[in-house]
């Protein structure tokens, strides 16, 4: 037997059905950049207010580190985990920015929930070092991508010149992204001298640096500022080690450097659409005509001169 719909039936399911996309549609890529920020203060300033700032140099043993179990610590990486997942859900509409932009935060979101995994449930343990080196990949991988996403949408703007066509591009980064993962591999297993989370800082410091530089040449000065002091602050924290949060059984050094990248990947994905809103209507038929070209010139294992693909 079949059941029967009612009126009121299907009148409810229309109120679900127009909630749910009410739902969707509230939550803009604005309200996150604003309330990441917001959120970003509120931790340091909740941290704050759990130290013992009497202590002085005789805080105790550091709580930071790979054993690192403290509520602040993977509470902080939950909440990078689920800010980088927002932004890749809310990426733009768009070729390869879109693409970009949805992977590299992405594979930033599936790095903080490896992090925060590993320092509440693996403080040690072969799970332990599984999660820490996919942490430290999708960290680095991620990283790289966000780059390549400001440069796209940097080139659609016309700020930066396009050298090469976008399917050239995308195999340098895919090529670069897999140099960087035997880099991590080697360097865990101590087939080279440098430390992999030394190796991570690095290649995070050199993806901000220019980050910084499209940044600059694109006009967009504040988030470039952004984005030198919250990783700037972060890379500070992260050497220093500052008392009292270094011995903290709370909210230690490592959660306090967390705050500071909140806010530096929330200045990222402000970079990230702002660029994306300089591009003209001209330059995406423009992107869109060049995919469509170079997609035909493939299948038909033709040459592509600037606006024909023949055999």
């Amino acid at each position: 037997l079949k059941p029967r719909l009612t009126v009121g039936t299907c009148a409810l399911r229309a109120d679900i059905r127009v909630g749910l996309a009410g739902m969707g549609t509230a939550l803009e890529p604005q309200h996150v950049i604003k309330g990441g920020g917001v959120l970003s203060v509120a931790l340091a300033i909740a941290g704050c207010c759990m130290q013992d700032w009497k202590c002085g140099s005789t805080c105790g043993v550091a709580t930071a580190g790979s054993a690192d179990t403290t509520m602040g610590t993977y509470l902080t990486d939950y909440v990078l985990a689920a800010m980088a997942a927002v932004m890749a859900w809310l990426a733009p509409s768009g070729d390869n920015v879109k693409m970009a932009m949805r992977g590299a935060f992405g594979l930033l979101a599936a790095a903080c929930l490896c992090s925060g995994m590993e320092h509440q449930l693996f403080p040690d343990g072969k799970f332990h070092k599984y999660l820490w080196i996919a942490a430290l990949i999708c960290l680095g991988v991620g990283g790289l991508w966000r780059v390549y996403a400001a440069l796209v949408a940097a080139q659609n703007a016309g700020y930066i010149k396009q050298w090469t066509d976008r399917q050239k591009q995308m195999y340098i980064f895919g090529g670069i992204s897999v140099a960087y993962i035997v880099l991590i591999f080697l360097s865990y297993f101590e087939h080279i001298s440098v430390p992999d989370v030394v190796m991570c800082v690095m290649h995070q410091s050199t993806f901000c640096l220019l980050l910084c530089i499209v940044a600059a040449v694109s006009e967009e000065i504040k988030w470039a500022l952004a984005m030198l002091v919250s990783f700037g602050l972060a890379t500070y924290v992260r050497i220093s080690q500052p008392n009292p949060f270094k011995s903290n059984t709370k909210f230690n050094s490592t959660a306090l450097m967390n705050c500071a990248l909140m806010a530096y990947m929330v200045a990222t994905f402000g970079l990230l659409l702002a660029l994306y809103g300089k591009q003209t209507s001209f330059s995406k038929i423009e992107n869109k005509a060049d995919a469509m070209l170079d997609k035909v010139s493939t299948s038909k294992s033709g040459r592509r001169c600037c606006t024909c693909s023949f055999k």
